[in-house]
């Protein structure tokens, strides 16, 4: 958005300035003059306006939309976080695997299998 209205003003003040060329005594006509004058006033008014309408919006209004949004976000966080722990296994319905229970259950597996066969 910057880059647009750095653009904005470059594109006037190169507008500006031909119309200085107007007002110099190559041109004779005063009525043509006054009338290039008037133009050339409502041309600043319209950057002035832009300009000053730009930094309003930097200043007061993308700061309201940001907080709205940063709010938001931290609502569906906050929700996001519920539903975690409404899914997350607490430690203690975890079976907790160690090398000695694992060699137990495998040699009570094993021995299911051999007394099978006898």
């Amino acid at each position: 958005m910057l880059n647009r209205i750095e653009i904005f003003n470059e594109m006037l003040i190169l507008i500006l300035t031909y119309f200085c060329w107007t007002f110099s005594d190559y041109q004779p006509d005063v009525a043509l003059k006054d009338e290039l004058g008037w133009n050339y006033i409502y041309t600043l008014l319209l950057a002035i306006f832009v300009n000053i309408g730009f930094m309003f919006y930097n200043s007061a209004i993308k700061p309201c939309i940001n907080r709205k949004k940063k709010k938001i976000e931290k609502k569906d966080h906050h929700k996001l976080h519920k539903e975690r722990e409404r899914f997350r296994v607490k430690k203690s319905e975890v079976p907790s695997y160690t090398m000695e229970g694992l060699m137990e259950k495998s040699q009570t597996g094993l021995s299911m299998f051999s007394s099978k066969e006898k």
